[in-house]
């Protein structure tokens, strides 16, 4: 009777992989007789009742880089192994940056390991995260302040005239007659069809340079 089992997280990491992948191959999980000879998270960890704590994900009909990237940086995840290179939770310099790996060299698969907690073993939440909407997406500041700068020169010349027909009116009448004028002038400008005409194109900028490129 076989009494040792795969974490229940990397279960429904498996899952999850089938259903982006229906044509894939099986992960690999249990130590053969090499990783038997020697200490593996592929080997059930007895005295936590039998649970296997890695899975290998061939890389043959599947996209690659969004399953290190649903692996990387998630709290279950205690390390990955791929083509020579490793990145670990725990890495004593910068954890997550991947460094050079001088064993098995992982090249037909990813190796992912999940931490030595009761929580990493039993957290079945998606590993696959939704990508958030493309407004949502990060801007770059630099991004950012060149739409601004740009927006800016259209509406410049308008509020040059404004600024300019308002002096005209300092000079040529008293106060009151002068601030009603401006007023008057500054209402033609910012009116709530311009104003939407302006919040519509910078929304449409930003979201423009948010969305990544084909």
């Amino acid at each position: 009777m076989v009494d040792y089992y795969k974490a229940a997280s990397l279960e429904a990491f498996g899952e999850e992989m089938d259903r982006r992948w229906p044509n894939r191959a099986n992960d690999g999980w249990i130590g053969d007789p090499s990783h038997q000879a020697r200490k593996s998270d592929h080997n059930p960890d007895w005295d936590a009742g039998g649970v296997v704590r890695a899975i290998d994900v061939y890389i043959k009909g599947i996209d690659k880089a969004a399953v290190i990237a649903a692996a990387l940086r998630d709290p279950r995840t205690a390390y990955i192994i791929h083509d020579r290179k490793i990145a670990s939770a725990t890495d004593d310099g910068q954890p997550w940056d991947w460094e050079p790996y001088d064993g098995d060299p992982h090249e037909k698969h990813i190796h992912i390991s999940i931490k030595h907690t009761r929580a990493a073993e039993t957290n079945t939440a998606a590993w696959f995260k939704k990508a958030a909407p493309a407004e949502e997406d990060e801007v770059k500041e630099a991004d950012i302040e060149a739409i601004a700068t740009r927006v800016y020169r259209k509406l410049e010349p308008r509020l040059q005239a404004y600024t300019q027909d308002l002096k005209t009116f300092e000079r040529q009448t008293d106060g009151p007659d002068a601030l009603r004028a401006g007023q008057a002038a500054e209402a033609e400008i910012l009116t709530t069809a311009n104003i939407d005409r302006i919040a519509t194109a910078v929304a449409a900028k930003i979201t423009a340079a948010a969305t990544p490129k084909a």
